[in-house]
């Protein structure tokens, strides 16, 4: 491990990292080059003048949030996380039980206060919900006075047929959508409101939905679980890249007169209210482990470089499987460490960056003269040995410091580092990691 870290220490002085993806290889200054898989000598290729996006908080560090998660059991550890943005009630619980009566609302409103409170969705009941109760919610969130940013109406309507209800078509819920939309703005015009909420990237939903919606919506929500829980390690990691063709293909129908006749002139929102490598809440397999942190940090890279404008992780705490924390000791998951290096070793600008190996996925960021990045080594097997052609960088970069995640038996390990830079040959980076690094 000590040969690992030096050799770390000796390669920062020139990598700066970002996103390995066709699409932005074809829009960069970056030479062709031939890709590899899984092999042991890798080539990252960058250039800290090549600026490619810029960053929005919203756009990777969201959660949801509700008042069974104990976040006073976690408070320093969820303010480490800087969260920008919350979505509540998590899951389906705002259409199985009322969550918004004025004393659901008091006790949301401390876990809004310990996270900062944040930019905030909040669910009206849908299924088994009422007009009426749409409107109550907005009144009752007034009256206790918790933050309401956007309203987020139903929660997965595409499922309510599982409940012997088969009139929930996307015809259907498109019609209770606008009337409770128009219900809410009756009460209070300015409000904002969130839909479909679908369970997966139903595109069929989606269509339907911005072709009658897309004259009230401000925010076009989906939600997004790749997998069943029970997918091999190697399928389930790639299926993170497919985040990418899902904001481009909404974000081109909300502007598309064609599929969005009443709102394509209108500034519609994205967002992804719901998100995991898997939908299995009972089955922690790939949620607990490092396949999900390598997974979250690569998906996470893809929301920050398409500039999404909300994405709410399922989810901060207390859902067996989903979670941050492990259930009884609230220890910190492999996944929780993702969302922290997000918070700690980003900056506003993302930096064109490829890598020649598929297996190592590389994010970077930076301010001024100062660099950070994320590297995710998905080799099960290999040490990665990075071998650095940089671009455009003019100035000698002296000091470094860092965290390298990686999973054990009993849990994940942080390995911190820092150091001074007096070389620049090599980096070698541990089989299924993620490593967060800052660079002055």
């Amino acid at each position: 491990m000590k040969k690992v870290i030096l050799c770390l220490l000796l390669a920062l002085v020139f990598l700066t990292g970002c996103t390995e993806s066709k699409e932005v290889l074809k829009k960069s200054s970056i030479p062709k080059f031939s890709v590899t898989e899984d092999s042991t000598e890798v080539t990252i290729y960058f250039d800290v003048k090549n600026i490619i996006a810029t960053i929005k908080p919203e756009s990777i560090r969201g959660m949801n949030l509700n008042n069974s998660m104990q976040v006073a059991k976690v408070v320093d550890k969820a303010l480490a996380l800087k969260i920008p943005t919350i979505t509540y009630p998590a899951g389906n619980m705002g259409d199985s039980q009322d969550c918004n009566r004025e004393i659901d609302f008091s006790l949301f409103s401390l876990q809004q206060s310990m996270v900062n409170n944040p930019f905030t969705f909040v669910q009206t009941r849908v299924f088994g919900g009422s007009v009426e109760g749409a409107v109550q919610s907005v009144k009752n969130a007034e009256k206790v006075g918790i933050r309401v940013d956007v309203w987020s109406i139903g929660n997965e309507p595409d499922l309510y047929h599982k409940a012997h209800a088969p009139e929930w078509t996307p015809e259907y819920y498109n019609k209770v959508f606008r009337e409770q939309v128009m219900a809410m703005r009756a009460y209070k015009p300015d409000i904002k409101v969130a839909g479909p909420m679908v369970s997966q990237p139903k595109d069929d939903w989606i269509l339907s939905f911005i072709k009658e919606n897309g004259d009230i919506v401000d925010v076009l929500a989906w939600h997004w679980y790749p997998t069943s829980g029970d997918a091999s390690d190697e399928l389930a990691l790639a299926t993170a890249p497919d985040i990418v063709n899902q904001i481009r293909r909404y974000r081109k129908w909300l502007k598309d007169p064609d599929t969005n006749p009443k709102g394509y002139k209108r500034d519609i929102k994205l967002a992804l209210t719901e998100y995991a490598i898997h939908w299995n809440t009972p089955n922690k397999r790939h949620l607990a482990d490092m396949v999900g942190a390598m997974w979250l940090a690569e998906v996470l890279g893809y929301l920050a470089r398409e500039g999404i404008d909300y994405s709410h992780y399922f989810c901060f705490g207390e859902y067996g499987g989903h979670s941050l924390f492990e259930p009884g000791n609230f220890a910190p998951r492999p996944s929780y460490w993702v969302f922290n290096f997000y918070a700690n070793y980003i900056a506003t600008n993302m930096i064109d960056v490829a890598s020649s190996d598929s297996k190592v996925k590389v994010f970077g960021f930076k301010d001024n003269d100062v660099y950070y990045f994320i590297i995710v080594n998905q080799s099960q097997k290999n040490i990665k040995k990075l071998t650095l052609n940089p671009l455009n960088l003019e100035k000698k970069l002296s000091k470094l410091e860092g965290k390298i995640l990686t999973g054990e038996l009993k849990g994940p390990k942080i390995t911190e580092i820092g150091s001074n830079i007096d070389a620049n040959v090599l980096l070698e980076v541990p089989p299924y990691s993620v490593a967060a690094l800052k660079v002055e």
